[in-house]
């Protein structure tokens, strides 16, 4: 699920994580409505994702298995860097962000 993937992929909890997401989920799935989301996301946020976030998930997204089909509720036991390498996913280098407890 979207929260599951959230975590696996270490996005901090604000909104950039959300679109970042979405870039991952479009570059897996090729579906319109996560290559729309990515790129119409909270504009205050695109340079973070240009730079950074956005390549990442890009390039994650298109290199790593398929994550659709994982059951991550059988993998709690799992480590998440052993999991990480098991599907080709490098953990992001993540900006600044200041307070990423805080929603936007």
């Amino acid at each position: 699920s979207y929260c599951e993937l959230s975590f696996f992929l270490t996005m901090p909890n604000i909104t950039s994580r959300e679109v970042a997401v979405k870039w991952f989920e479009a570059a897996q799935t090729g579906l319109p409505m996560c290559a729309l989301g990515a790129v119409l996301g909270p504009l205050r946020r695109l340079q973070s994702l240009f730079t950074s976030l956005g390549p990442w998930a890009l390039q994650n997204g298109h290199r790593s298995r398929c994550v659709l089909s994982i059951f991550y509720e059988r993998r709690w036991a799992q480590s998440i860097e052993d999991l990480r390498q098991e599907l080709n996913i490098e953990p992001p280098k993540l900006p600044n962000f200041g307070n990423v407890n805080h929603l936007e």
